[in-house]
């Protein structure tokens, strides 16, 4: 998953630089906020809770890329 993440950050900056930054930066930041609230207040990360996480991302991966000039 990792190698995959960093081929589609690569590609992402290939084609749209601005995009691809705000895209991986909103994903990051994202996850950072998934990981905290989960831990707080779950004790833990569980399956629900990572396609929460990946449903969320890619919502607002989306719309960035919808807003993005």
């Amino acid at each position: 998953m990792a190698v995959y993440l960093a081929v589609m950050a690569v590609l992402c900056g290939l084609c749209q630089p601005a995009a691809g930054l705000c895209m991986m930066g909103s994903a990051l930041l994202i996850f950072g906020l998934y990981y905290r609230l989960s831990m707080k207040y779950f004790g833990g990360m569980t399956g629900d809770l990572a396609g929460c996480f990946v449903s969320v991302c890619e919502l607002v991966m989306l719309i960035l890329l919808a807003v993005m000039p």
